[in-house]
């Protein structure tokens, strides 16, 4: 019921969220370990309206919450179609003997409202970032170039996130001013190039090289992207960042198997 158009949003929003399914090569037992192992302080929702094999929902969050302690908070999916005695006895059986922290989340399949309710618990439970948007990690076919003063500057992007980025350009002694705007800048993230006016916010050292962290400015002058480029970048981001968390837990897993 959380389609991943869902997930892209909440990024968007500051909030870093992943799907994580069950397979056959590796049970969701095997891999809700992996993540509390990786990603303490986390917020662990359960769809129980799925039936995966192996799993009775009550007893194994019963048992999880045991295991976990405050390593993590824990919320559960029920669906609003249920029945009412069906819905009491959920209700009552998590709140007051379970206890789960995270919250119980009522969707319906299909309905608009389930973007309000799961955003409701997030916001109740603080998972978003010290950042208001989500950075990622950029690969090395990810560069940024534009003209200032009738030079043309070209680098490697270090991350890059809806409202900022990170580069390692080389300016050759050239002194670019704060908060001057750049018009045009291109950027390239994984083939995908798109253009936009920028501003230098910060010139940092890191081991030796400097670092220029640049933000997005939209056409009117107010920090961020346009509405078309936000909407290139944003499944971008996610695509990068889901991809780097994925091979993180399967590292962790087939390292552990």
């Amino acid at each position: 019921m959380i389609p991943e158009a869902y997930i892209q949003d909440y990024l968007c929003h500051g909030y870093e969220c992943y799907i994580i399914p069950d397979d056959k090569s590796f049970p969701i037992t095997t891999k809700v370990q992996t993540i509390v192992s990786l990603f303490p302080e986390s917020l662990l929702i359960f769809d129980t309206t799925q039936t995966i094999k192996g799993i009775e929902w009550e007893s194994y969050i019963q048992e999880l919450q045991h295991d976990c302690g405050d390593k993590v908070k824990i919320g559960v999916i029920y669906s609003e179609k249920w029945d009412d005695k069906r819905k009491t006895h959920f209700k009552s059986w998590y709140s007051d003997y379970a206890r789960v922290e995270g919250g119980l989340i009522g969707l319906e399949p299909g309905s608009v409202k389930n973007f309000d309710a799961i955003t409701k618990i997030l916001v109740k439970n603080k998972v978003l970032g010290r950042r208001k948007a989500v950075r990622a990690n950029c690969p090395s076919n990810c560069t940024v170039s534009f003209t200032y003063n009738g030079n043309r500057f070209s680098g490697s992007l270090v991350d890059v996130s809806i409202s900022h980025f990170c580069t390692d350009i080389v300016l050759n002694g050239t002194v670019l001013p704060i908060y001057e705007k750049i018009p045009d800048a291109s950027v390239v993230i994984n083939g995908t190039c798109f253009s936009s006016d920028i501003v230098l916010i910060l010139r940092r050292e890191v081991n030796g090289n400097t670092k220029c962290i640049f933000m997005f400015i939209k056409n009117g002058g107010l920090p961020g992207l346009s509405g078309e480029n936000e909407e290139v970048l944003s499944p971008i981001i996610y695509s990068i960042i889901s991809r780097q968390c994925s091979e993180a837990i399967n590292n962790a897993l087939n390292g552990n198997s």
